[in-house]
């Protein structure tokens, strides 16, 4: 809020973005972001928290490419280019049937049907060697939430049900320092909390409140436009590859090749 930030703290906080990018470049996330850019127009990276390590209580930041940027979809309401001003977001990522039900044994699919062909969109199949995948949905969305805030004296600003809480522990650890009072008066705000769902073709298999305070899937514009169908005004975002406009020389050049090539094949041996 206009406070001055020391340049010591921006280069703590450059060091650690650095390491977790450099931490994701181990898995050639840079160069399959760039990748994706030249050849699609677009990519989808993820940004989640997780343990350090199966024995540890610390958490860190992870960033990664998602596993298939065409199986992820965001709110067509969005404007800006990461697309995080959306009111929802998801991907949808395969899991084999065995890791499925060691992750979820109390979940029953019935009903999953595993013979079809892969024409259009499918929740289960079988590939070639005949094992059995599911496809499974994680869906992020935002759910807004009229609430009053207050200032304190110390500069904190909390919710009045925080305050009111405060208060309460206060009495009760009977602190000799005064409690902060309230400087000014409350005013009405909306929070967004974002709710993370996990589910499948025919269930919702979890659900939970998130502490995150922007989508974590964000959308990364290589060459897009907005286009709009005809006389209406419904427009669409179109995404075009690098390489877009170099598809009519590459033509020519093919056909130029072949030609000579064709030439050269017909010549009289003499």
């Amino acid at each position: 809020e206009g406070v001055p930030i020391p340049y010591e703290v921006l280069n703590v906080v450059e060091g650690h973005i650095r390491h977790i990018i450099h931490r994701a470049d181990r898995d050639s996330f840079s160069y399959e972001i760039y990748k994706d850019i030249l050849s699609g127009g677009y990519s989808v990276a993820k940004v989640w928290t997780d343990y350090s390590s199966p024995m540890s209580f610390h958490q860190q930041i992870n960033l990664s490419r998602v596993f298939d940027p065409t199986l992820c979809g965001f709110d067509p309401a969005a404007r800006a280019p990461h697309k995080g001003d959306g009111q929802y977001c998801f991907e949808v990522f395969p899991m084999d049937v065995k890791d499925f039900e060691r992750d979820y044994p109390d979940v029953e699919l019935k009903g999953i049907n595993y013979e079809r062909d892969f024409e259009g969109f499918n929740w289960s199949y079988k590939d070639s060697m005949g094992k059995k995948t599911i496809l499974v949905v994680d869906y992020f969305e935002k759910k807004k939430k009229r609430t009053r805030i207050v200032k304190l004296a110390d500069g904190r600003v909390m919710t009045v049900k925080d305050y009111e809480r405060m208060r309460a522990y206060w009495e009760e650890m009977n602190f000799i320092e005064q409690l902060p009072i309230v400087v000014g008066k409350p005013r009405w705000t909306e929070l967004e909390t974002i709710y993370r769902y996990r589910l499948i073709e025919n269930q919702v298999l979890e659900h939970e409140e998130t502490d995150y305070n922007y989508l974590p899937y964000v959308f990364i514009d290589g060459n897009s436009i907005n286009l709009t169908q005809g006389t209406s005004n419904v427009t669409y975002q179109m995404t075009r590859p690098y390489v877009y406009h170099a598809k009519g020389i590459q033509d020519l050049k093919n056909f130029a090749g072949m030609s000579l090539a064709n030439y050269l094949e017909n010549q009289i041996q003499h």
